[in-house]
């Protein structure tokens, strides 16, 4: 689940910049941290074993014995983390998993196409302090949100610019990945052949209205779906 929102433009508050703001949310068990795990509290740039950046696959697991993951299976046979299953099948789509419900049954039902993913970027520990606060309010009543998080927040990057970081210097975080959306782009800082990088801010800058030449949308994707021949319709000079 994400929940966005956009600051309006305040003359009575110029520190109030118009930035996107993305909070994004998941089950606490879809997959166990990376062994080294890029922390993002102060940028993971010296850090040699996070050598990682912008590779396939950013290293072992630490899984919990006692944990089922959603996108991580104990003991598995399969070499490296986070990397994307081969396609199967022909014509213009190529399905990793089973194109039709159930979606996971099928390619994903093989050991060596389990998606076997780790998160490869740490929590910010206000993040995990304000997760375990929620989660125990909402053990009283025994509701399943219990078992969801708050993965982090991010927004635009010039409100706090950052220096001597190899990572992506438009948005606070650099990286902010949500493991059910971003499973096999989490590590990359630039686009990628499987769609753009594991950030919130950088893969919707790829955001396009459905009209030539194709301006950006502010954004959302949203008006990238509308049909071209009246997306700007009610804006067009009658005749």
């Amino acid at each position: 689940m994400h929940i966005i929102q956009r600051n309006p433009v305040d003359s009575n508050n110029p520190q109030l910049k118009p930035q996107w703001i993305w909070a994004t949310f998941e089950h606490v068990d879809n997959a166990p941290m990376a062994q080294y795990p890029c922390n993002v509290a102060n940028g993971c740039g010296t850090n040699s074993s996070t050598n990682w950046i912008n590779q396939p696959s950013c290293g072992s697991a630490v899984p919990s014995s006692s944990v089922r993951y959603s996108y991580y299976k104990q003991n598995a046979s399969v070499q490296g983390t986070n990397v994307r299953p081969k396609t199967t099948g022909t014509g213009p789509t190529k399905f990793p998993w089973n194109p039709k419900r159930p979606y996971a049954q099928g390619n994903t039902t093989a050991a060596s196409a389990m998606p076997q993913a780790t998160r490869c970027f740490s929590i910010y520990p206000t993040t995990a302090q304000l997760n375990t606060q929620w989660q125990t309010a909402l053990a009283a009543f025994k509701t399943p949100l219990q078992n969801y998080m708050l993965v982090g927040t991010q927004w635009g990057g010039n409100v706090e610019p950052r220096e001597g970081n190899p990572l992506p210097d438009n948005a606070v975080p650099a990286m902010l990945s949500n493991m059910t959306l971003e499973t096999y782009i989490q590590n990359y800082t630039k686009s990628t052949s499987d769609g753009g990088p594991g950030s919130c801010v950088g893969c919707h800058n790829f955001a396009r209205l459905a009209v030539s030449p194709a301006p950006q949308a502010d954004f959302s994707f949203l008006p990238g779906l509308a049909e071209p021949s009246t997306a700007r319709s009610k804006f067009q000079t009658p005749k």
